[in-house]
């Protein structure tokens, strides 16, 4: 592991391996596959039902989409790969009939209507973060995080939520933040819509950009941040 972060989400996701009575590793098809396929071994040494799920199959050409499932099915050592486009919806009634086939029988764990024990807060910074993926080059999401700084629901007027969006790099910080502002302006457009639509009510957001050196390799910062 490269730095602090990576470890704990690692050691998150074996414990969560541990826990789970399946396990679905969602790969995007569209870029080209990497054999990180150690992040199944534990579920497949515990004799779990795995499942390797090639998401955005729209974006891939009709002719690779064979050879493709071919070279997971011969390298992953999974019990299932799918091919699915959760645009589309292709495949994912087969997905949804994979899992529910995969689970043993029980009593519900929730209560019926729960979505998630997630606060809103959290669904907030990964609102933010998805608007990052989607507005920025691929290095950007990897070296920041989104810290919600304050989220205050009002009886009157807008909610208000400031969010510090954390960088390591000082030239991060200038992507992020774009010619007189105008490229978080545009961030904090897309992700405030996107936010209302959520919760289901009018938003203010305020989106800083902050450099904090070594940020992922910190403890307190990490623990702070909810990594």
């Amino acid at each position: 592991m490269r730095n602090i972060m990576e470890q704990r989400m690692m050691s998150a996701m074996q414990q969560a391996v541990r826990d789970a009575d399946a396990l679905v590793a969602i790969i995007d098809a569209s870029k080209t596959p990497k054999e990180d396929f150690f992040i199944l071994e534990p579920g497949v040494a515990m004799g779990l039902p795995v499942c390797v799920v090639l998401n955005k199959m729209d974006q891939v050409p009709p002719q690779e989409v064979a050879p493709m499932v071919d070279w997971f099915e011969a390298t992953s050592n999974a019990s299932s790969v799918l091919p699915v486009s959760a645009l589309t919806g292709e495949n994912l009634a087969e997905l949804r009939a994979w899992v529910h086939g995969a689970l043993p029988p029980g009593p519900a764990m929730y209560p019926e209507g729960d979505v998630s024990t997630a606060s809103e807060r959290f669904f907030v910074s990964e609102i933010i973060r998805e608007r990052i993926y989607e507005q920025y080059d691929q290095e950007i999401p990897y070296m920041c995080t989104v810290n919600i700084v304050q989220f205050k629901e009002r009886s009157r007027g807008k909610d208000l939520i400031v969010a510090d969006v954390i960088v390591e790099q000082a030239r991060h910080k200038g992507i992020l933040v774009g010619r007189k502002g105008s490229a978080i302006k545009r961030l904090s457009a897309s992700a405030r819509l996107d936010i209302e639509t959520f919760l289901g009510r009018p938003v203010y957001l305020e989106l800083s950009v902050k450099e904090q050196k070594g940020w992922r390799d910190n403890d307190s910062s990490l623990e702070r941040m909810g990594y």
